[in-house]
């Protein structure tokens, strides 16, 4: 399951809609955290800044959420949501 966490990650950081559907659809929990204490959600935020073009970044936030990602998650790093 760790690995699960570490490969949505790196989906949500490139973007990948595809990917990130499938790690959720099978297993990956959207809570999940790195070492620092990004989530998911933070890759994703950090990814497609504030200038987001395109639905890619939309599509992953939709299927995060539904997933059971929380918005408010505190980065253990930064202490930033």
């Amino acid at each position: 399951m760790c690995r699960m966490g570490r490969r949505l990650r790196v989906a949500c950081t490139r973007l990948d809609v595809g990917g990130v559907a499938t790690l959720l659809g099978t297993g990956a929990d959207a809570r999940s955290r790195d070492a620092a204490g990004a989530t998911p959600l933070h890759m994703l935020a950090a990814a497609a800044g504030p200038q987001a073009e395109g639905q890619d970044a939309l599509r992953i936030l939709q299927l995060l959420l539904r997933y059971g990602a929380q918005v408010i998650e505190i980065d253990l790093v930064t202490r930033k949501c």
